[in-house]
This record gives C-alpha cells, structure tokens and sequence, in this order.
C-alpha cells in the first residue's frame, strides 16, 4: 500500500483508492492530508492488513502476486 501525493485528482475528489491485482495505491489531493496524517494513516493501514481486518480480493488464487512463487 503506498500513499501518493498528487496534484489534481478527477470529480473534485481529495481521496483516490485505486486497486488492481496485488497493489493499492491512495492518491491524495497535494494540501488535503499533512505528511503527519499520510504516515499515521499509513501506519493504521498496516495495522489493519496485517491482522486480516481488511482483505484484498485479487484475481486468480486469492494470493497477491508479489506473495506468489515463480513457476
């Protein structure tokens, strides 16, 4: 999960998920979130992930690509 700054987002929104297999991405509007705030978010986040409170729903055999082996 990574947290990006950016400049405009679509729809005057402040606050963008986007997900695709294996990978979330939060864009956030420049001004609308403190670096304080990302990294306290970020670190809640992770708390959240870490003890399977919220569940990634990818594609294929349900594991997130970057935890699969090669074949």
């Amino acid at each position: 999960m990574t947290i990006k700054f950016v400049d405009e987002l679509p729809g005057g929104r402040q606050v963008l998920p986007l997900e695709r297999d294996g990978e979330l991405r939060w864009l956030v509007l420049r001004g609308a979130m403190t670096e304080e705030a990302r990294d306290e978010f970020a670190v809640c986040f992770r708390y959240l992930t870490e003890n399977r409170h919220w569940v990634q729903q990818w594609k294929g055999r349900g594991i997130p690509p970057q935890s699969r082996r090669a074949a």
